[in-house]
C-alpha cells in the first residue's frame, strides 16, 4: 500500500511584511489612584457642602428670629426723648436694615452647594478616564465644566466674604441704647447684637446674634475650601495632560507618561524571524 502525502498549505512571509503590519497589544492596566488620594480629593467636598448648609440653615435662623420678633424691637426702639418725659410721649424710631449682606450669604450657600457636588462629579469622571479610554472626550468637556464651577465658586465666596466683613465694620459704633435722634442702619447682625444691651431683650437676641456672627464666620473656611477645590482642579487636569490634553491633545496615565491620547500604552509584540 502506498500512503499518499497530505500537503498543507503555508503562507510565507518575509521580514519586510513583518515589519510594514507590527503587530500590536495595548496595555490596559487599570490606572486608578489610590484610595489615599481618592480621600484626599474628597476632603473638600465633604467640607465645603456641609460649610454651605450650615451657612444657610443659620442665616435662616437668624432672620426668624429677628421677624418673630418685631414688636418687641419697635417697643425697645420706641424710647423716650431727652426733653420729655413719660407723660408728654415717646420718639419714635425708624429701623433701617441693610439686607445685602445676608441676602449674598444665602445666595453663597446655595451655589457653594450645588457647585460642591458638580465638582465632585467632575472629580470622579476625570479619574474615571484612566480605565475606560472612549471616554476621553467626555472628560475633557467635565474638565471644562470643573474650571468654569470651581473659580466661579471661588470669585462668589471671596465676594461675598468681603462684603458680609465690611458691612460690619462699623458695627459698635452706634449705641443703641443712646441713639440721640439719629436713624442708624443696621445688618440683621449688628441689629440682634446691639439688642441684647437693653434690659428686656430675652434670649432670642443672643441667639439671633450667635446664630448671624457664626454665618458669616463660616465664610472663611468656605473660602479655603473653594480655594482647594480650584487646586485639586487644576492639579488633576495637570496629571492628565495639561492644556494641550484640554484642548485635545495626549494624555497622561497614572504614572505620568504621555499615551496615545486614549489613555493606553502601545507596546509592541516581537515578530517571527
Amino acid at each position: 500500500m502506498q500512503e499518499s502525502a497530505h500537503l498543507i498549505p503555508m503562507t510565507m512571509h518575509t521580514g519586510n511584511e513583518l515589519q510594514e503590519k507590527p503587530l500590536q497589544s495595548w496595555n490596559t492596566t487599570n490606572h486608578r489612584p489610590s484610595k489615599s488620594t481618592i480621600f484626599f480629593h474628597a476632603i473638600p467636598l465633604l467640607i465645603a457642602s456641609p460649610l454651605a448648609i450650615a451657612l444657610f440653615v443659620l442665616e435662616q435662623l437668624s432672620i426668624r428670629i429677628l421677624n418673630a420678633n418685631r414688636d418687641a424691637i419697635e417697643m425697645n426702639l420706641n424710647t423716650r426723648d431727652n426733653d420729655t418725659d413719660w407723660e408728654n410721649g415717646f420718639t419714635f424710631w425708624t429701623i433701617y436694615i441693610e439686607t445685602l449682606p445676608t441676602t449674598l450669604m444665602i445666595w453663597t450657600s446655595l451655589l457653594t452647594a450645588m457647585f460642591s457636588v458638580i465638582a465632585g462629579l467632575a472629580l470622579w469622571e476625570i479619574r474615571a478616564a484612566y480605565d475606560i479610554p472612549q471616554r476621553e472626550s467626555r472628560s475633557r468637556r467635565w474638565a471644562w465644566a470643573n474650571i468654569f464651577v470651581t473659580l466661579t465658586n471661588l470669585v462668589v465666596v471671596v465676594g461675598c466674604t468681603v462684603v458680609a466683613f465690611l458691612a460690619q465694620k462699623g458695627d459698635g459704633n452706634v449705641d443703641i441704647t443712646d441713639l440721640n435722634g439719629v436713624n442708624p442702619t443696621w445688618t440683621r447682625e449688628s441689629l440682634l447684637c446691639d439688642l441684647r444691651g437693653l434690659e428686656d431683650s430675652g434670649t432670642w437676641a443672643n441667639a439671633g446674634c450667635g446664630f448671624a456672627r457664626t454665618g458669616r464666620y463660616i465664610l472663611i473656611p468656605l473660602g479655603v475650601c473653594s480655594l482647594a477645590l480650584v487646586s485639586l482642579c487644576f492639579r488633576q487636569i495637570g496629571q492628565r495632560g495639561g492644556l494641550s490634553w484640554l484642548v485635545g491633545g495626549p494624555c497622561k496615565n497614572g504614572k505620568g507618561k504621555t499615551t496615545n491620547g486614549l489613555g493606553m500604552e502601545p507596546q509592541r509584540q516581537a515578530g517571527v524571524a
